[in-house]
């Protein structure tokens, strides 16, 4: 029931929280938190996991779901993540927090090489409209500093210097490092300046015209930023 928090126990062992409000004090929504864990069980059970939810009252209006990030394997390489299977996935709409907050600056992260965004790229808009990525950075094979670098492993061996990783994590330092060279031209600018500049400049593929859902308004162009500022 709305505004009701529950525990429930699986025969495997696992155990699911439910938590529930009628009216969410961020945005007036209804909002619907489940979290899954292994309980008594050495793990969460594989398989499909069906949510059912019944409404009391309709009058109008969606519900949307999301899934989070599982607490992975990395040895697994993201194949132990749950994922929405059949009708019930949408391609677009997939942003999650923090990436769909009012005054960030949210980054789609497109292969360089073959100049496609990719897969694993979150696509806007976000559920209330707003147009979301603004811009998208090279983040697929980009080799960069790694955590630990040159240090020993504790297996004999040395952790190494330089990593290759993919993922928007390595699209939004592209971003970070754009605006960093903007504010070294004119340390007055203001957040939205920053914004309005980048996205300005940014490069539309062929078909993105105004906007997309996974590029945004384009690929940052760091020249053509600092041009618009000259």
């Amino acid at each position: 029931m709305p505004g009701q928090t529950e525990l429930h126990d699986f025969p495997s062992g696992n155990s699911a929280f439910l938590d529930s409000e009628r009216l969410s004090p961020l945005n007036g929504d209804s909002r619907i938190f489940i979290a899954v864990d292994p309980g008594t069980a050495a793990r969460v059970a594989g398989g499909v996991w069906r949510v059912e939810i019944t409404a009391a009252r309709v009058r109008s209006g969606r519900f949307d779901a999301w899934i989070e990030r599982d607490a992975r394997d990395p040895a697994n390489a993201f194949a132990d993540q749950s994922f929405f299977v059949g009708s019930d996935f949408d391609p677009v709409m997939t942003l999650g927090t923090p990436a769909t907050s009012r005054r960030g600056i949210s980054v789609a992260n497109y292969d360089h090489v073959t100049v496609a965004p990719s897969s694993s790229s979150s696509r806007g808009r976000t559920r209330d409209g707003r147009d979301k990525p603004e811009v998208a950075a090279p983040g697929t094979g980009i080799v960069s500093s790694a955590s630990l670098g040159g240090r020993p492993d504790g297996l004999g061996g040395v952790r190494p210097v330089r990593t290759e990783m993919s993922g928007t994590s390595m699209a939004a330092p592209h971003v970070s490092g754009i605006v960093a060279l903007l504010l070294q031209l004119d340390p007055t600018l203001s957040a939205a300046q920053l914004r309005k500049a980048l996205l300005a400049s940014a490069n539309p593929p062929d078909g993105v015209v105004p906007f997309d859902a996974a590029w945004g308004y384009g690929r940052v162009d760091a020249v053509e930023a600092a041009r618009l500022l000259g």
